[in-house]
């Protein structure tokens, strides 16, 4: 997602930056993580890791030119067992996995108007 004022241009054809938030959907096998290094290049604000085996949410956030795992108690994971909620700093979103049937929800929360969306 690119923000209106971030730092990524659009050139026309394409984006010159990174955006300033991104979601990745890890499947067994997947080689999502190995593109933390690229998205810490093109300066990627924020990602987001759903991972599916086990489930559990992951948000890393840009300090200095590395993506690192939210701090503080949250410290950047939020699993069944834990469901602990990551706040975006780029955008006015909590994320939460809760149980569900037949696969976990992603509860997103808007965190000035409350409205909540389960996908």
């Amino acid at each position: 997602m690119f923000l209106v004022g971030g730092k990524a241009r659009n050139q026309g054809t394409h984006w010159f930056g990174g955006p300033d938030h991104g979601v990745e959907v890890l499947s067994p096998g997947d080689r999502s993580r190995e593109k933390i290094p690229f998205y810490e290049k093109v300066g990627t604000r924020e990602l987001l890791l759903v991972c599916r085996d086990p489930w559990s949410l992951e948000l890393y956030q840009l300090r200095g030119k590395k993506l690192r795992q939210q701090e503080a108690a949250t410290r950047g994971r939020c699993t069944l067992d834990k469901p602990r909620p990551l706040e975006s700093s780029v955008l006015p979103l909590t994320y939460v996995l809760v149980p569900g049937k037949p696969r976990p929800r992603l509860r997103i929360i808007h965190r000035e108007t409350g409205q909540e969306w389960l996908v």
